[in-house]
């Protein structure tokens, strides 16, 4: 994926997530289940190496506004959006049926 990515100017690591998302809709591709230590451990690093070889410092001072942006607003929004959509326990019923369920009274 690396090479045909090289040769088209596309970003590698771009090209191989649109290559297994897509393969993933495909009916016929057994459906896997993949140890998250694998994944960080032997298909993330060959990934940040072919995008580390594309990378100039012109290139990264010129996207570093993204870059914050992304890694900070992005994030904070992350978590606004996981913590408001987590059903939320009001206190006093959560203590009652907690101490019904523990068998308290």
């Amino acid at each position: 994926m690396a090479a045909i990515a090289r040769w088209r100017g596309w970003p590698a690591p771009l090209l191989v997530t649109v290559v297994a998302l897509a393969a993933s809709f495909l009916p016929f591709i057994p459906e896997m289940e993949i140890d998250g230590h694998v994944l960080l451990n032997i298909v993330l690093p060959p990934l940040l190496y072919s995008a580390a070889l594309d990378v100039s410092f012109v290139g990264f001072k010129r996207s570093l506004p993204q870059i914050r942006r992304l890694g900070i607003w992005l994030v904070l929004l992350t978590a606004v959006a996981a913590g408001l959509s987590t059903p939320r326990r009001r206190s006093g019923h959560s203590r009652k049926r907690d101490h019904l369920r523990d068998g308290r009274h």
